[in-house]
């Protein structure tokens, strides 16, 4: 990783972060075509056979359609730090992925221990008890498991086979869940741990748990699916008070047939999403649904079955059940890896 694939990685992390600080488009807009400036730059002189090189085209012609039909720049930054990763080391890349994501988020909280950044604290009711959930700084408590969650990761994918990683895993996940009281993240923090136990050589080279890898997409967007036309008809019955009422909100798009549609349409602001498949369908249509699925099912097979990415691929799968989020590669960066395995199959694999 030379100095601008550093600087590449980092913006396009800080991009995110930009978001959590309420900046303004404008200025969104251009950190995007200077990272995309600086991403040209970078390939500019690196010897591509033709088959790479109409491939980065084909997924540059998507990323634009993605931005100008639908203004969404998630699959553009997904493909921008895919580039980065190609005649590059992966572990390299995901070191400087885990070391952006770690000096974003403690200056983030350093922000709001300040007093720069407010806290979104929200009151939360247990067991008749009054609790506070704090945001430390980030647009609500949930995201605090949200950006801590690929250092999490990165943390795995480099040092997943040592005592230490787990120990420090759940030290600080139980620190994080104390102060934001998300179920979600402290859940996805120990199955991180529960997947790597269970998932040994002969679950990993049976054929179901690969055409699970395969199809993941497919199938935890029929499960939302399911859930939420089993249980979205109000939001006072159990399944969806514990979902915090997600299945309720993404019923409504399940019904009026918008997640049928094959461009996508804006988003209601009455019926939040907080669900990545629903938001894939109903923003981006079938169109954009097939770009994602294909590129998950293609990225999987030619990235293989090991241990580290099929903890990976399962985590950030079921965080997805829950966050719509992990669209967008500055969060989940498995996805440019996928990317890249497809554009430039690699061999550097875990």
């Amino acid at each position: 990783m030379n100095i601008l694939d550093i600087i590449i990685v980092f913006l396009c992390i800080l991009f995110k972060y930009l978001i959590v600080y309420n900046t303004s488009s404008s200025i969104l807009y251009l950190l995007l075509a200077i990272i995309c400036v600086l991403a040209v730059i970078d390939i500019f002189y690196l010897k591509l056979k033709k088959e790479t090189f109409f491939k980065i085209l084909l997924f540059f012609g998507i990323s634009c359609y993605f931005l100008i039909i639908s203004f969404d720049a998630n699959f553009l930054i997904s493909f921008v730090l895919s580039l980065i990763l190609i005649k590059k080391k992966e572990k390299d890349y995901i070191k400087t992925f885990m070391i952006s994501s770690i000096i974003l988020f403690i200056f983030t909280v350093s922000l709001n221990i300040f007093g720069i950044l407010e806290s979104t604290n929200i009151i939360r009711y247990k067991y008749g008890e009054k609790i506070v959930r704090y945001s430390l700084g980030f647009e609500h408590p949930n995201s605090v498991f949200l950006f801590f969650l690929p250092i999490a990761l990165c943390g795995y994918y480099l040092y997943g086979n040592k005592k230490t990683y787990y120990f420090f895993l759940t030290l600080f996940s139980l620190i994080l869940y104390f102060l934001s009281d998300s179920r979600t993240g402290i859940i996805c923090m120990l199955l991180i741990i529960l997947f790597d136990k269970i998932l040994n050589k002969k679950v990993l080279e049976n054929k179901v748990f690969k055409f699970f890898c395969n199809n993941s997409i497919l199938i935890f967007s029929l499960i939302t699916i399911i859930i939420s036309c089993i249980f979205g008809d109000d939001l006072t019955n159990k399944v969806s008070s514990l979902f915090s009422g997600r299945p309720y909100y993404l019923n409504y798009y399940v019904t009026n047939g918008q997640i049928f549609s094959l461009v996508g349409a804006e988003l209601h602001p009455k019926y939040i999403v907080d669900n990545f498949y629903i938001y894939v369908l109903a923003r981006l249509g079938l169109i954009g649904f097939s770009v994602y699925y294909f590129t998950y099912k293609l990225g999987m097979k030619k990235l293989g079955y090991s241990k580290v990415y099929a903890v990976l691929l399962i985590i950030t799968c079921i965080y997805g059940i829950l966050e719509t989020n992990m669209i967008i590669g500055s969060i989940n960066f498995l996805f440019p890896i996928l990317i890249r395995n497809i554009i430039d199959d690699r061999k550097d694999k875990i």
